[in-house]
């Protein structure tokens, strides 16, 4: 029988690795296929099914993310011309294709999942509009861009945000399991699914971003020093990451991305940030000790 400890590792064992612990692994081998043209292609698609089948499994429509720095490293093999025109334009292609298939597939599994009952009260059948509205696959990738409009959105409360408004955040979010961004600055109904007992398995809700999140203090100067401080703590964690594996060509890529995508979505319990960064190094150490034991081969 597991404990609550074995659980938790378990559980975050099996996140790390879906999310993208299973494509870091993949990546890895990319790198030894440089040279071989072909074979460099054929592990790409594989890569490429593993990424989807990670996100399908997930219900998560972002394969392009993970997919996007093995792209941006055939574009870098390129530019050396370590790779044929002809070969890029197929890879660009299979990648649109997989795309394709991961946001139909799970479009179908998410309208099986998400089974919407009638529920009474006005809030609740808004709760049901919104839902409706992020089959539409064009406005769910407007609005997942998030930058901007989220800071507009802090933005109008102006007079009433503090240092304070962190600590508020940070309660309502351990309290209800849900964003305070939704709550507090856009007023989405998200929230009312935890009223109607479908929560546990439907929270839906907007992250903010980096930037919107770093002015729920009102202050300017604070979110300048705040995004300053992630910029030059991120340079020196690809300073950290190309050193540790050597200038990979493929992983210091895919590690800025799933960086650059924890930025983006940033705002919703930023204490396990913490726990984020440390499954980073330990992918990092995992990569490396590898690294050490093919060079001895």
């Amino acid at each position: 029988m597991f404990s609550d400890i074995d659980n938790y590792f378990i559980t975050k064992s099996f996140t790390w690795l879906i999310f993208f612990g299973l494509t870091s692994i993949f990546v890895f081998f990319l790198s030894f296929k440089i040279n071989h043209q072909r074979q460099l292609f054929y592990l790409s698609i594989i890569t490429f099914l593993e990424i989807l089948s990670s996100s399908v499994s997930s219900l998560s429509r972002g394969f392009i993310l993970n997919a996007s720095s093995i792209l941006f490293s055939w574009f870098k093999l390129f530019q050396f011309k370590l790779v044929s025109i002809k070969l890029l334009m197929l890879i660009i292609f299979s990648a649109s294709l997989f795309m394709v298939i991961n946001v139909l597939a799970t479009h179908n599994l998410r309208g099986q999942v998400y089974q919407y009952e009638v529920l009474e009260g006005e809030d609740e059948k808004i709760v049901i509009e919104q839902y409706k509205a992020k089959y539409n696959y064009l406005e769910l990738v407007v609005n997942r861009w998030v930058g901007l409009d989220s800071y507009f959105a802090v933005y109008s409360k102006l007079n009433q945000l503090s240092i304070d408004t962190y600590r508020m955040a940070n309660k309502f979010e351990k309290e209800n399991k849900t964003s305070f961004f939704d709550y507090y600055f856009l007023n989405n109904p998200y929230h009312f699914l935890l009223k109607s007992g479908q929560g546990d398995k439907r929270n839906f809700m907007t992250t903010p971003g980096v930037v919107a999140y770093s002015f729920y203090s009102g202050s300017i100067i604070f979110a300048l020093l705040l995004i300053s401080l992630i910029v030059i703590f991120c340079y020196f964690l690809e300073y950290f990451i190309n050193l540790a594996t050597n200038g990979n060509f493929f992983i210091i890529p895919l590690f800025m991305q799933i960086i650059t995508t924890r930025l983006m979505h940033f705002g919703y319990a930023p204490e396990n940030t913490i726990i984020f960064l440390i499954t980073i190094l330990f992918n990092i150490m995992l990569l490396c000790a590898l690294l050490s034991i093919f060079k001895k081969k």
